[in-house]
């Protein structure tokens, strides 16, 4: 990797697919420096935006005490970045090395750790920054000068607060083993500096006790466990653990927001509270009780919807065991639709199911089945984030179902090329019949999605504003008997008379 003739590299400290960080010597001057640059000499530019990207984050965190300081920004040859240079080491490097038993676990110095990180997360908290990615990684500790700098802003935001939509596991930011259940995008709750406490959680789980909540899982099951598993208390792992520490740390752990800390400051209050107290027995104390936010915060909850929701998770469930089913939504504008449509997405994780969203627009009543269009685009999008495993079975899949009709697929779906591949043309229908087949092929390929290991869910909203040849496509799906694990969602507009 060139770096031109400005420094010169004296160490390598991290290096993954994208980038590498050297410890170096700026020239011009002597000074020993942090370089963070791209690992390729033809770097993307998205990947050159998300460096620029944590720049802008970090410039707006300078003197922010806890966060590692950046000092310059290169565009050349390469993209990189000039930190101060901090020594130490990571919280895992420290204090998760494989052969230290939690019996030699520190539990004073390690509270005292945790104290300052959440104070350092309290300051970029305050400076309107989620940093969405906090983990043993990203958190450094020098104990000569007892600091911590927490790093690798690539993937912050100074937005309040982000919705994060379904998606592919594997197109996820961020560590899926720290990471929140708002940020996986599967239970419909919006993400916001609670999510980095209860990855904070995750980190503080696992220096305590040598291990992480869902140990052991990964993928779906992981995001699953996130969402809907209580794990062990850490004081019944390492029984050194103060029952109030243990106490802490479950809470930073709750799967709704709005029953975590709500601040990293109060969270700093009960961990120093816990550290003086550390050798009184079963001292009783009301949590959080200094957790106040400056600002209001409403629950993230459907309120006056139980039983629609009840009805449509009965639906799933149903589906789930081999039925097809159709449900449809109606309301005026704003009313929550879409919300209550995605309250679905938890027990669809579970079930490894699929949940695909399309929309019909009133400007494009004139392009023949837009809505489907849009959803049939981001399954393929879907499928395309898939491994490679798990992609030519899909292949295989597909081009079953479909037999010789691939290319009638493809000029419906143009991204199911790059799972199929190119295709012989089909003969040119008109009329009854090209619509005759290009049904019996959509609902094939839809056939072929939809198993009992990936239960399909196909939400399309907007009805009222869909062209005549979609309600055909609908009609003709729902009275074929041949769907099984398919629930369709059907939202439209009641209109005023």
């Amino acid at each position: 990797m060139i770096l031109g003739d400005d420094f010169e590299i004296l160490d390598t400290l991290f290096q993954n697919q994208s980038t590498i960080i050297y410890r170096a010597k700026l020239i011009a001057d002597n000074k020993t420096v942090i370089i963070k640059t791209l690992n390729n000499n033809f770097p993307s530019s998205a990947d050159v935006l998300k460096i620029k990207h944590e720049y802008e984050i970090l410039k707006a965190l300078t003197n922010v005490e806890g966060v590692i300081q950046v000092s310059e920004l290169f565009e050349g040859n390469n993209t990189l970045m000039v930190f101060e240079n901090i020594e130490g080491d990571t919280l895992k490097n420290i204090f998760l090395k494989p052969d230290n038993p939690i019996s030699n676990i520190d539990i004073e110095a390690l509270l005292k750790v945790a104290i300052q990180v959440t104070d350092a997360l309290n300051n970029i908290h305050l400076n309107h920054v989620v940093h969405k990615d906090i983990s043993p990684d990203n958190i450094i500790y020098n104990s000569n000068t007892n600091q911590v700098k927490i790093i690798d802003f690539g993937i912050s935001s100074q937005l309040s607060f982000e919705q994060h939509s379904f998606q592919n596991h594997n197109e996820l930011e961020g560590k899926l083993a720290y990471m929140s259940p708002e940020q996986t995008g599967r239970i419909n709750k919006i993400l916001d500096y609670r999510g980095d406490l209860y990855s904070l959680g995750v980190t503080l789980y696992e220096l305590f006790t040598g291990q992480r909540p869902f140990d052991g899982c990964e993928g779906l099951e992981l995001i699953h466990a996130h969402i809907a598993i209580s794990p062990t208390p850490p004081h019944e792992i390492n029984h050194n653990i103060p029952l109030l520490l243990s106490k802490i740390i479950m809470r930073l752990l709750a799967k709704m927001a709005d029953e975590r800390y709500q601040t990293a400051n109060g969270l700093a209050y009960d961990l120093l509270f816990c550290l003086e107290n550390i050798h009184a027995i079963n001292h009783k104390v009301v949590l959080g009780q200094q957790d106040k936010s400056a600002k209001l915060q409403i629950k993230q909850k459907l309120y006056g919807r139980e039983k629609e929701v009840e009805s449509l998770l009965n639906a799933f469930e149903r589906v789930s065991l081999g039925s097809s089913e159709i449900i449809l939504l109606s309301g005026s504008s704003g009313t929550g639709k879409s919300v209550l449509a995605q309250e679905i997405h938890q027990p669809l994780t579970r079930n490894k199911g699929l949940f695909i969203s399309g929309k019909f627009d009133q400007n494009q009543c004139d392009i023949p089945f837009y809505g489907w269009n849009l959803m049939f685009a981001s399954l393929a999008d879907y499928i395309l984030k898939e491994d490679e495993v798990s992609l030519i079975r899909w292949k295989t899949v597909i081009k079953e179902a479909i037999g010789h009709n691939g290319q009638v697929l493809i000029d419906a779906i143009p991204a199911i090329e790059l799972i199929i591949g190119k295709q012989t043309d089909e003969a040119i229908l008109s009329g009854t019949q090209a619509a005759n087949r290009f049904n019996y092929i959509i609902k094939q390929f839809i056939n072929a999605i939809a198993s009992p290991e990936h239960p399909l869910v196909i939400f399309i909203d907007d009805w009222q504003w869909a062209d005549a040849a979609s309600i055909d496509l609908l009609k003709y799906l729902m009275t074929d008997n041949s769907h099984e694990y398919i629930l369709f969602i059907c939202a439209y507009l009641c209109l005023s008379s």
